[in-house]
């Protein structure tokens, strides 16, 4: 059964850092700061709600997290409205 995405982008960063504690209860929100070439304090912001991503900060964390072109393009949209 193939679950949708969050249509929220924050949503769907805070799901991706849980299942992956889940699968690694070592891994940290520091760690997925890194891989997404984020600071730890803005990712932070991000999943909290206190900065809403810009559109350049959608792309690249789409870029890092390989995600579908379409995915991508929703995140972009529901971003803008």
């Amino acid at each position: 059964l193939i679950q949708p995405y969050p249509t929220d982008f924050r949503v769907f960063l805070q799901e991706t850092l849980v299942n992956r504690c889940k699968l690694n209860p070592a891994y940290s929100m520091r760690a997925f700061a890194k891989q997404l070439g984020l600071e730890p304090s803005f990712l932070s912001k991000l999943l909290s709600g206190q900065r809403r991503p810009s559109d350049e900060t959608i792309r690249r964390i789409s870029d890092r997290l390989n995600l579908d072109p379409r995915q991508r393009d929703s995140y972009l949209k529901a971003n803008r409205n």
